[in-house]
């Protein structure tokens, strides 16, 4: 199948999730950010399979619900200034060059903003919201890069201040890879959306672990979010949802509708 680079080091009776080996794929899989996962504190073993994660490494096992990680740096832009213009700088992350807009009046509203933006930066890439302070958040062909804090010059602006600062710091470079559903995160793990929730098939390892065996990073395991599945062998719950113990099945059902549990295995 299709998927991404996908280094496959395991032991033990290699599980998989997948009911009647005819899932419903995610076609090129997810990238997982690493940094979303806890590594291990001593040699655990993986129940039913019997996969030994080493002390130190990280895994994610068979069943493990993959969320979208959607945590969108923000800037603020603030006037106090009570007369006269300014400019808004940055660099522009597709093509490493600096731009700047047009002179904007000190009482612009957030439609003039955002079409000096779109003609400095590409129209939609930058998107306007508030009626002061204003928020500008990327979107477009910015939404996945690690986009520079602006800079907004008020030489020209009278009886206050122009100032752009970082609102929510955000993970752009992160965003659009995918960790473990957690509730209580705030990166866009926490919240199942139609579209960017997935199950992973089978055991994936950060690294290898067996020595003489191929090592390097598992980057793009095979996700489904379809077909006939173990019930049991999900990371999901009928009780309370949480990061150990995943969403609950009536949550994970609203958002994979054509998941098919089978209840024996």
């Amino acid at each position: 199948m299709p998927f991404g680079r996908v280094v496959d080091t395991t032991t033990g009776n290699g599980l998989r999730i997948s009911a009647d080996g005819n899932p419903e794929w995610k076609i090129g899989g997810v990238v997982i950010d690493w940094s979303t996962v806890a590594a291990v504190g001593s040699d655990t073993t993986i129940p039913y399979e019997l996969t030994v994660v080493k002390n130190g490494q990280k895994f994610l096992r068979y069943g493990q619900v993959v969320t979208k990680i959607v945590n969108t740096p923000t800037m603020t832009l603030t006037i106090t200034a009570t007369g006269g213009t300014y400019t808004i700088s940055g660099q522009n992350p597709l093509t490493g060059g600096y731009v700047t807009t047009t002179a904007l009046a000190y009482n612009a509203v957030a439609a003039t903003i955002q079409a000096a933006l779109d003609v400095a930066f590409g129209a939609g890439n930058i998107v306007v919201t508030g009626t002061g302070p204003w928020t500008f958040t990327p979107a477009k062909d910015f939404l996945y890069t690690a986009l520079g804090l602006f800079t907004a010059n008020g030489t020209l602006a009278t009886g206050g201040t122009v100032v752009i600062a970082q609102g929510n710091a955000g993970t752009a470079p992160n965003n659009g890879m995918f960790g473990p559903y957690d509730p209580a995160a705030s990166d866009g793990r926490q919240t199942l959306t139609d579209g960017e929730v997935f199950i992973i098939n089978s055991t994936v390892l950060q690294n290898g672990l067996v020595p003489g065996l191929a090592t390097g990073n598992n980057d793009s395991p095979g996700v489904l979010y379809g077909g006939q599945v173990y019930k049991s062998r999900v990371l999901a719950t009928a009780g309370t949802h949480s990061l150990a113990a995943g969403p609950t099945y009536t949550e994970l059902k609203a958002v994979l509708p054509r998941l098919v549990f089978v209840e024996a295995d």
